[in-house]
This record gives structure tokens, C-alpha cells and sequence, in this order.
């Protein structure tokens, strides 16, 4: 593979990848040769093609032939996996990936598919907002072939920040008697909260004390709690009810 060859060698050997077939030609025709692939990643496939022009009798068979490069590489993200849920920030983050030449070959510094003349990066989205302000983030060598990583801190300070804005107004605007309400217009409150206005409520500013480590989230998670437990509650049956005992407007709680 390093060994120079004379001007217009062939590159490949007798055991190379090759699709060979024999056209019924009547004159001369120009034809176009696509490929795509890799099949197996399909994250990195390309689509190349080319045009070239036979004539008959005059047979492709020497040399390379017809010879189609498919660029770039295959790039398999290890980590972190899909699965995972990056919840509250800000949160150290390790970047990690394999990565090959398309025919699978392996990279590694130094190595005979040099990663040292490769630049390898990462450019991250969270909901198709840049984060890093857009800028790639170098990966190095992780010490295993073809494996590269590099750790980020997630810190989105302007999302925590209208989060925390948010829930202090419903929490200073919207419990008028220390209850929740569910709607606010021109400074009037209407319609009690549901059960799932609570949850969903609690349920937040658990995240914003993970998030912050403000005790006054917690301290809001566990009185919203209490007050689950005293409105929704089915003492009887067990479970809860949607709407409070005394909520208006209804035939029958459930």
C-alpha cells in the first residue's frame, strides 16, 4: 500500500472488489456507472457515479478499468448511546466514536491509514440548536484502533434560566390561596389544577433542583406533593382522584 507505482499502474490486486459484465453493443454508447454504499453503514453511504463512453469490440478490461471512489468515513457513535437521557445541566459528557475508512480499513495514529492526517470532530445539536456555539470538538485517540473521544461540559445557562423564570411565576402568580390554578390572564387566575398539573409541575422542579441545586425547588417539589396527598387522594380506595373534592363543575369525581 505504500510502495510508490510507476504511472498508470494498477491499483488493484486480483483478489480486489471488482463487478464485471458484458454489455451487447451495436454502436457506440455513452454509459453511466453508479455505486453505493457501504450497505452495512448505511449512517455513512454515499451515492458516486461516472459516465464514460464504449465502443464495440473495445473492451474496459486492463488496467483498473472503470474505477468509482466512495469518500468519507464510516463513523459508529459509541457513546454516549442513543438511549440515554442527558437530563439537567450542567454535566460533564464524553464523546466517543469508531471510525474507518469506508472499506472498513481500521485508523490509528501512525498507523498505515494515518488518523494523524485526518481531522476528526464532532459538531453537536441538542432539538437542532448548535451547542458549543457551533464550533467542532476535536476527538483524540482513545487508545484503541480507530476509537477517538473527547468530553464536553453541557451548560445551557440561558435554558436553566427561563425554566427558573417560569416556575417562579406560576409558583408566585399562580397558587393565589396555596392551591394551583390552571390558567392566568391580566393578572386573573382560573380553573383549579388537575391532579396531572401537580405531577407535571413537581415533576419539573425536581429537574430544576438537579439542575441548579436550589433548595427552593425541592422545598416547592415536596409542598406540591403534600398537597397531591391532601386534595387527590383516594383514602378509601386507594390511588388518586383527577380532580380535587370541592373542584367545580363536575357530576362526579373519577
Amino acid at each position: 500500500m505504500k510502495a510508490r507505482a510507476g504511472k498508470h499502474a494498477p491499483v488493484a490486486t486480483k483478489d480486489a472488489a471488482v463487478y464485471r459484465t458484458t454489455l451487447d453493443l451495436e454502436r457506440p454508447r455513452r454509459i453511466e456507472v453508479e455505486a453505493y454504499g457501504p450497505l452495512a453503514q448505511l449512517q455513512a453511504a454515499n451515492r458516486v457515479a461516472m459516465t464514460q463512453w464504449v465502443v464495440p469490440g473495445r473492451d474496459l478490461t486492463g488496467g483498473d478499468g472503470l474505477t468509482l471512489i466512495i469518500p468519507g468515513f464510516v463513523v459508529d457513535v459509541l457513546g454516549p448511546p442513543a438511549h440515554q437521557k442527558l437530563a439537567g445541566t450542567p454535566q460533564e459528557v464524553t464523546l466517543r466514536a469508531n471510525v474507518t475508512m469506508m472499506c472498513g480499513c481500521p485508523v490509528k495514529p501512525g498507523g498505515l491509514w494515518n488518523s494523524e492526517g485526518f481531522e476528526i470532530a464532532a459538531i453537536l445539536e441538542r432539538d437542532g440548536e448548535p451547542i458549543n456555539d457551533g464550533e467542532a470538538i476535536p476527538l483524540k485517540y482513545a487508545g484503541q484502533t480507530s476509537q477517538f473521544e473527547a468530553s464536553i461540559t453541557l451548560d445551557e445557562p440561558k435554558y436553566t434560566k427561563a425554566a427558573e423564570k417560569a416556575a417562579d411565576f406560576i409558583l408566585r402568580y399562580m397558587q393565589p390561596d396555596g392551591r394551583l390554578m390552571r390558567t392566568y390572564l391580566d393578572g386573573e387566575t382560573g380553573q383549579p389544577a388537575f391532579l396531572d398539573d401537580y405531577a407535571h409541575l413537581a415533576r419539573g422542579l425536581m429537574e430544576l433542583y438537579r439542575t441548579t441545586g436550589h433548595p427552593r425547588w425541592l422545598s416547592e417539589a415536596e409542598k406540591l406533593a403534600g398537597t397531591m396527598l391532601a386534595e387527590f387522594e383516594d383514602k378509601q380506595d386507594g390511588g388518586f382522584y383527577f380532580t380535587t373534592k370541592d373542584h367545580e363543575n363536575i357530576l362526579g369525581r373519577s
